[in-house]
């Protein structure tokens, strides 16, 4: 078995959790709209003109992989770092943490690769201001939560809309071992 190169792109992954969201609150599962995936994965092959004749969305990152890797490669990890406050043309994208540099060491080219295929769809802009990233992050400390036992039945799992803002996360024993946050959906 191997793993996948990238995750789903950025904004395919905050309406997912945005979906899965909305389900927990009404009770239920971890459910999402399959055709609305679709549709999403169909519209970002449009935006970077990508032909498929699956449809599948490795099919768009394999189309833009020289661009996704020049974004890649100019995102350093760096040591000890645990995760990634992303903007993309000024606009929040995400924040995404897990518990130790191992972890985030695994998933940083494949998150950031999601990402850079966002900036590929818009125009560069100017540096992000620090208090631009701080206010998300204050955003992010006040967020109130929620908490239920995990689906897989090892430790908590915490939801969390509130404040435009969107995530999901675990705690295993008080420790957060995993957290995603996103702009919430409109």
């Amino acid at each position: 078995m191997t793993s996948s190169t990238q995750v789903a792109f950025t904004s395919l992954r905050s309406t997912l959790h945005d979906m899965v969201s909305e389900s927990r609150v009404r009770g239920r599962s971890y459910e999402s709209d399959q055709s609305r995936v679709w549709r999403d994965v169909a519209t970002t092959m449009g935006d970077h003109d990508i032909r498929s004749n699956t449809g599948a969305m490795t099919d768009v990152f394999a189309g833009k992989r020289e661009s996704i890797d020049t974004v890649v490669d100019s995102v350093r990890l760096g040591e000890g770092q645990l995760g990634l406050l992303a903007f993309v043309g000024g606009r929040f994208l995400s924040l995404d943490l897990v518990s130790s540099p191992a972890a985030w060491a695994s998933l940083h080219p494949r998150i950031v690769s999601g990402h850079a295929l966002e900036a590929l769809r818009v125009a560069p802009t100017l540096p992000l201001a620090f208090s631009e990233a701080a206010a998300v992050l204050r955003r992010v400390a006040a967020l109130p939560t929620t908490s239920a036992a995990a689906p897989e039945g090892i430790g908590r799992e915490l939801r969390a809309r509130a404040l435009g803002l969107q995530g999901a996360g675990v705690l295993l024993d008080g420790e957060l071992v995993q957290l995603s946050v996103f702009p919430q959906a409109a």
